[in-house]
């Protein structure tokens, strides 16, 4: 059962308990034709007042007396959902989410026990049982992806779960924005799958890549943490599905847990190492040397083994690259026509077939040394 299920069950039962003056009211569940009954104890004023406060209804519980009893009544309420092997949560976590405000009681409705809080909106057409079947299996897949994420090791699982119920999923096709350049108010974004692009342009027109995100990665959490608008803008490089999480709920996780604020430091730090590194082969490493090393990146994060080579499965173009180094694209087209002649690599199809990755290797080991 969802947290917002039990909640809005428990606020259900403070109802009846106040009029009849009970510790404990029981209440019956009754959802896709699934009947259950539980206990539970009357909340808080302060969640009564959020249960008046809330409006919308999908579903009904029976409230009173147990499964079978003709006395029952049925009373219109928010989804809920219910499962024997979940305890229902004690009047003070329930107040501590109340007054943190987690929970957004209108949509408890599009609460479920494996999927984000806002998932992507159903047709109008019920889907077949294949469809329910996959779609649920996409759901488990979304859900474990999520708490085996890198930054979440270690987590309090209840704290991921929040993060994970909170969260929407949402997919971004190639070329699409993640956010645009100085954007405010960031959500943070858990990169489930694909890759994407941090570009900076300047007012001329002229742009510079500095940091490709792969899956799994996460995008938003440095201006979170700095309160800062958005450092350039991210652009998907392959098809990506995210789950967005609202900035509010992640950074009353990094309070709450010690455990994430250590990885979000040991992520940061690798990630400023590298910009170190980059601003070094910036200053210092030739042009050719720098493009062979991008390529080799490109290479290990969306290479497929082909007959004739590793192919990057990554559109690259000329100009994309020249903004992704800083340098003039006449550069670019040097080296690439020069490799094509010699035969270190080759274009099928708008794609880049590495066909002598270890002479790139070279380049990028001679400048090493």
């Amino acid at each position: 059962m969802s947290d917002a299920g039990r909640v809005v069950g428990e606020h259900l039962a403070a109802l009846v308990a106040e009029s009849a003056g009970l510790r404990e009211v029981p209440v019956t569940v009754r959802q896709g034709g699934r009947v259950e009954s539980v206990s539970v104890p009357p909340p808080s004023a302060r969640a009564r007042r959020l249960l008046a406060s809330s409006s919308g209804s999908s579903a009904a519980a029976v409230v009173g007396p147990p499964v079978g009893s003709s006395a029952a009544r049925l009373v219109p309420s928010h989804r809920l959902r219910a499962h024997r092997s979940v305890p229902m949560p004690s009047a003070r976590r329930l107040q501590a989410a109340a007054d943190a405000e987690l929970l957004d009681l209108e949509g408890a409705a599009s609460l479920g026990p494996e999927t984000p809080a806002a998932t992507q909106a159903r047709g109008p057409a019920a889907p077949s049982s294949d469809e329910g079947r996959d779609e649920a299996a996409d759901a488990e897949r979304r859900r474990a992806q999520f708490f085996a994420f890198p930054v979440f090791a270690g987590v309090a699982p209840a704290v991921v779960a929040e993060l994970y119920q909170a969260g929407r999923v949402e997919r971004r096709a190639v070329g699409q924005l993640v956010y645009g350049a100085r954007e405010r108010d960031l959500d943070v974004w858990v990169l489930l799958c694909g890759a994407a692009l941090q570009r900076h342009a300047a007012p001329d027109g002229r742009a510079l890549a500095t940091e490709i995100r792969s899956a799994p990665a996460l995008i938003g959490h440095t201006e979170l943490l700095a309160e800062n608008s958005a450092v350039g803008s991210i652009e998907v490089l392959e098809k990506s599905e995210l789950v967005r999480v609202p900035a509010a709920v992640f950074a009353l996780a990094i309070r709450r847990s010690p455990v994430l604020v250590h990885n979000l430091l040991v992520e940061q730090a690798r990630r400023l190492i590298t910009s170190i590194r980059q601003q070094e082969a910036l200053a210092f490493d030739p042009i050719e040397a720098r493009l062979a090393g991008l390529l080799q990146t490109y290479a290990e994060k969306y290479g497929t083994p082909v007959k004739d080579g590793i192919k990057i499965r990554l559109v690259l173009s000329q100009e994309g690259l020249a903004n992704t180094l800083g340098v003039n694209v006449r550069s670019i087209r040097r080296a690439m026509s020069r490799w094509l002649v010699d035969g270190i690599l080759h274009r099928r199809g708008g794609y880049t077939i590495l066909a002598k990755p270890a002479a790139l290797g070279a380049l990028v080991s001679a400048t090493a040394a």
